[in-house]
């Protein structure tokens, strides 16, 4: 009760304050249990038979006082918020051009009254480093500013230490879990741990975790948090790497119970296979857990539907496909009712600058297929070779941020490697999504749009098998009212949405033919079964569009202005005949004039759905026909015959 005469009762579930503690009365004589779930009705801690004092004389129960393992739970403070905006700028943490230095290999977490702590490796070069050192910073502004850098794992000599995980863990705990690795590379590699109680004044020194009896063994990724279910509270998880074979590794789960002081290993997510190494995972709830893991086919995405006991493959995350795309992260969030992966990672195949990239999954889908992963959003372009290793902040549930920005941390390192630098970085992932969409590829004339979502709202369109043309006919997936835009994938390869021969309902035939901002768009609503043409922009390009001729028939891209039409004959032909006209729009002008001069077109007077005042050659490349379109027909408005 909320009052010492128990008249007014508590409300349930009880709501507790910002320390995670909850103030009740309780019935003299009686006997009482206590259930703590958090936001995602996970139970937390449970006790029964909490025995009420004798007579209620103004003696309060406190939760949080009736155990030490509740206290232990719900600590950390709400989030402070990010104190700067970052559209237009990014931090520099540590630049490395001060002393030559790389500091790499890092991670960023939230810790009490939203501090965030920053850890990276400090030494001379990228490889192995006798005397490597393990750094801490800290901003108590959101990331605007922050502290002078501290030694956190002293170096020691013959030994690089690297590989940092880390989390803040409901107690409040920061807690660093890293591998002691003998320089030269030898076995065996240690992990270890490292955390503070006290926000990161002061740190201890844990027993160690394992020693693993191969030279090439890392900590990677994360140390995450698995909620708990009713029966049990919330654990830890890590997940190591290392090889068990000359090109295979074993990829192992590692549990606490106990908040990162004593660690179990528990089964793998991948064990004796070719080519995997880096690899994280997120618990979406106690049952639901996927992972990722880098490999020489690319991105793998895993997933686990009994609480981590069985890993199953999903499949390779699409436009990954080596093992140049590196250091993957994988994140959660909700967004009203719908739950999300966040995948990151370097995408190390660009060239010029190898490019940080962001994509969004649906879980309901990612169970399914690796396909569920939207397009690439890149929020860095200019990371180069061994760099590109970032680490986005989560909340304390686990979850990454969206109101406000995602906010990470990322690792620079500069050609030849001579240094590193460190930045941090706020992005709007609902802005940004919709501007690196998923391609969607025809497949017998259909193509399949996912569900709605925040990060789905356009898609590109390219044609089956690569192919210069394609007609797109029938739109499946989607729910009634979604609303939808499709784009060109590529101005060398046309499809053209046909009104009427599936379930597409259009004003009439639509090319998409042209790519970037300015290019070809049509913007579809479903109703029932069918989509609705609501708007398109015009179907090409300012200058004049070459045609084609096929078996006598050209396709014209729509168009509000008059068009000029470069008609082309069929395989470069000396002579062909131009019977049909496809595309356009009723009332659009066209000019048709010959590619060549030395390739004649004649325009067919009522051999197909051209209506003239007789045949006409364009014999000439000054030579011109002007037609004009109504109903299916083309009609003759003006001809030019110029030499």
């Amino acid at each position: 009760y909320q009052d010492e005469a128990g008249a007014t009762a508590n409300t349930n579930p009880i709501v507790l304050d910002a320390r995670g503690e909850a103030t009740v009365r309780m019935t003299a004589g009686l006997s009482y249990k206590f259930v703590l779930h958090d936001a995602d009705d996970a139970a937390l801690w449970t006790v029964d038979n909490i025995a009420a004092p004798d007579a209620l004389d103004g003696v309060v129960a406190d939760i949080a006082a009736m155990s030490a393992d509740v206290r232990s739970r719900p600590y950390r403070e709400i989030h402070k918020g990010f104190a700067f905006d970052y559209a237009t700028d990014t931090i520099v943490v540590r630049d490395g051009t001060a002393d030559g230095l790389h500091r790499h290999f890092g991670q960023i977490a939230e810790g009490v009254d939203g501090r965030l702590h920053l850890i990276y490796r400090r030494a001379v070069e990228h490889a192995l480093t006798s005397g490597a050192t393990i750094y801490h910073c800290f901003s108590n502004d959101g990331g605007k500013t922050w502290s002078a850098e501290s030694v956190l794992v002293s170096g020691v000599t013959n030994f690089d230490q690297r590989g940092m995980s880390m989390c803040v863990t409901p107690t409040g705990r920061v807690l660093v879990v890293y591998d002691k690795c003998p320089v030269p590379s030898a076995a065996p590699v240690q992990l270890r741990v490292v955390y503070s109680d006290d926000n990161g004044a002061t740190w201890t020194q844990g027993s160690p975790i394992t020693s693993i009896a191969y030279s090439y063994a890392r900590a990677y990724g994360r140390i995450k948090l698995i909620p708990g279910d009713a029966s049990s509270t919330y654990r830890l998880a890590i997940t190591p790497y290392h090889r068990s074979g000359a090109s295979t590794y074993k990829v192992p789960v590692w549990y606490s119970a106990d908040d990162g002081v004593t660690w179990q290993e528990g089964g793998p997510i991948i064990d004796d296979a070719t080519g995997y190494n880096e690899s994280e995972m997120v618990a979406v709830n106690a049952s639901i857990w996927f992972a990722v893991s880098r490999s020489t086919g690319g991105l793998m995405l895993w997933k686990s539907t009994d609480g981590g006991a069985a890993w199953a493959a999903v499949g390779t995350v699409p436009l990954t496909s080596t093992d140049n795309y590196v250091a993957p992260t994988l994140d959660k969030l909700c967004r009203d009712g719908k739950w999300y992966l966040l995948l990151g990672y370097c995408n190390r195949t660009s060239g010029s600058g190898d490019k940080m990239t962001f994509r969004v999954a649906e879980v309901a889908a990612a169970i399914d297929s690796a396909d569920a992963f939207g397009g690439k959003i890149e929020i860095a372009s200019d990371m180069v070779n061994a760099s590109g290793y970032h680490c986005p902040i989560t909340k304390p549930d686990g979850t990454v941020y969206t109101e406000g920005g995602t906010a990470y941390v990322e690792f620079k390192e500069y050609d030849a490697q001579d240094y590193s630098r460190v930045r941090f970085v706020r992005i709007d992932l609902f802005t940004l999504a919709p501007l690196a969409p998923r391609t969607l590829t025809v497949a017998s004339g259909a193509v399949t749009v996912p569900e709605s979502s925040f990060f789905d709202v356009a898609f590109f369109v390219d044609t089956e098998g690569a192919a210069a043309t394609d007609d797109l006919d029938t739109i499946t997936g989607g729910v009634e009212s979604q609303i939808i835009a499709l784009e060109s994938s590529t101005s060398s390869r046309d499809v053209t949405l046909r009104n009427g021969t599936g379930n597409l309902r259009l004003t009439n035939d639509f090319r998409l033919n042209t790519a970037g901002t300015a290019g070809s768009r049509i913007v579809l609503m479903r109703c029932g079964d069918a989509w609705f043409e609501l708007a398109r922009s015009n179907d090409h390009v300012s200058t004049a569009t070459s045609a084609p001729i096929a078996s006598g028939v050209i396709t014209v891209p729509s168009s509000r202005s008059v068009l000029p039409i470069l008609v082309e004959t069929e395989a470069s032909a000396s002579t062909d005949d131009l019977d049909t006209i496809s595309g356009g729009l009723d009332g659009q002008v066209v000019i048709l004039t010959s590619a060549s001069s030395s390739r004649d077109t004649t325009v067919k007077d009522g051999t197909g759905n051209i209506q003239t005042s007789g045949d006409f050659t364009l014999s000439n490349a000054a030579d011109a026909i002007t037609l004009i379109k109504r109903g299916a027909s083309w009609y003759e408005l003006s001809r030019s015959d110029n030499g």
